[in-house]
């Protein structure tokens, strides 16, 4: 039988190719502490489409489970363009995966750091990319670590797609609420003060929040609020001074501060 094992060394192939359920592994896209993203293809298909799975110490945690069954099933209820779609859920043995668009474009994290956004451009890209927040709140969905690493931008369509929906919140549902009361989740500098703090009742304004954020460094190479720790960011978010974007570009226009 063709397919894959894990092991404390990595995923090994078995008769000389590697598989997920009916997905033909090509080449590892990325790797993190909870998971390995391939680029995969199914046959007969003729595409090619990315494919997360579930490895290492998160296998043997529930709530880790549970996140990725709830980061694959949220992702795929909003049906937007501007999303990296999900297009399938498995289980590979004792390893669940999903199957999710291939978008071979940049982050808008290596976009901006080859330099700011022209301010069109970068107005532009936040429209876009607020469209798609709204079509997800549309279906209850908050994404929470909204991020210029969580957004490519593809060459085909040349649009920005949101993708990693790892920390997606459905709106209103109790039972679904995998943190803790006190517990922040996200990414420090884009936390609104509301999620900094740990709040447990959120709603879709952190992602606007984050959004305001994005289209601030995408316009200055900054982020509003900075710190070398957690502590720090806290502190600055809650309280510090803001640096208003044309005191760090001055010929920005007017309208976009």
């Amino acid at each position: 039988m063709k397919g894959i094992h894990g092991s404390s060394g990595g995923w090994q192939a078995l008769d000389g190719e590697r598989r997920v359920g009916p997905y033909r592994l090509v080449r590892e896209l990325g790797r993190g502490c909870y998971g390995v993203v391939y680029e995969a293809e199914r046959d007969g298909l003729g595409r090619r489409f990315a494919l997360k799975v579930l490895t290492g110490q998160a296998l043997r945690s529930p709530e880790a489970v549970a996140r990725f069954e709830r980061e694959a099933r949220l992702a795929s209820r909003i049906d937007d363009p501007g999303v990296v779609s999900v297009h399938d859920f498995g289980r590979e043995g004792r390893f669940p995966y999903y199957v999710m668009d291939f978008v071979a474009g940049e982050t808008l994290e290596d976009r901006i750091r080859r330099g700011r956004l022209d301010p069109i451009e970068a107005a532009r890209l936040l429209a876009q990319l607020a469209r798609t927040v709204a079509a997800a709140h549309e279906v209850n969905v908050i994404h929470r670590d909204l991020k210029p690493a969580n957004v490519i931008l593809d060459p085909r369509s040349r649009r920005p797609r949101i993708t990693d929906f790892g920390l997606a919140q459905e709106a209103g549902a109790e039972g679904e609420r995998l943190t803790r009361t006190g517990e922040a989740v996200g990414t420090p500098f884009y936390m609104a003060p509301e999620q900094n703090r740990g709040e447990r009742d959120l709603d879709g304004r952190v992602d606007v929040y984050a959004l305001g954020v994005i289209l601030y460094q995408c316009l200055t190479q900054e982020v509003p609020y900075n710190g070398a720790n957690f502590i720090e960011i806290s502190k600055a978010i809650r309280s510090g001074p803001l640096t208003l974007p044309r005191q760090l570009v001055p010929e920005l226009p007017a309208e976009l501060e």
